[in-house]
């Protein structure tokens, strides 16, 4: 004679009958299962970055140290936009003469601005923020529309435009 193994239902413990497999009826799987959601989220888990246990509403990271080394990759972390910067403004200088088109002044890259020669075609400024991250296309039409000029005969030809 075989014996018909008894089973329980996971979630109250009622004998299953029939088909029956894990739960006794829809209710006592759906609540199981809520349940476990509830006992997942309780548990304890840690930061991706350096392991310390998560708290309150933190989901990933500890902090925002964590985050910043975690979340930002190489290509948009501060030091290699200023570098993607500094190179990219390398290259609008060499585009454009590689020295100011009024005293021939080359000596330091940061010295040297890009002058639009109309304003109304301005569509942006060629700052760092912008060379760094737009694109470079776009940055090559905006700087035609400019001359390079030193900081001083910038500053200069501004003070003669303003009086």
């Amino acid at each position: 004679m075989i014996t018909q193994k008894k089973t329980h239902c996971v979630n109250c413990e009622n004998i299953l009958t029939g088909k029956q497999t894990k739960f006794c009826c829809s209710v006592c799987g759906q609540r199981w299962h809520t349940k476990q959601k509830w006992i997942a989220r309780r548990q304890i888990h840690h930061c991706v970055v350096c392991k310390n246990p998560l708290s309150g509403r933190q989901t990933k990271y500890c902090c925002k140290k964590c985050k910043g080394a975690d979340h930002y990759d190489t290509n948009q972390s501060y030091t290699s936009l200023r570098k993607r910067a500094l190179k990219r403004k390398q290259q609008l200088v060499d585009l454009l003469g590689g020295k100011c088109k009024l005293c021939g002044y080359s000596k330091c890259l940061r010295a040297l601005c890009f002058h639009h020669k109309d304003p109304k075609t301005k569509k942006f400024a060629l700052d760092s923020r912008r060379i760094a991250g737009t694109r470079w296309s776009s940055v090559i039409l905006e700087a035609k529309k400019c001359e390079l000029l030193c900081s001083n005969c910038h500053m200069e030809l501004h003070d003669q435009e303003n009086n």
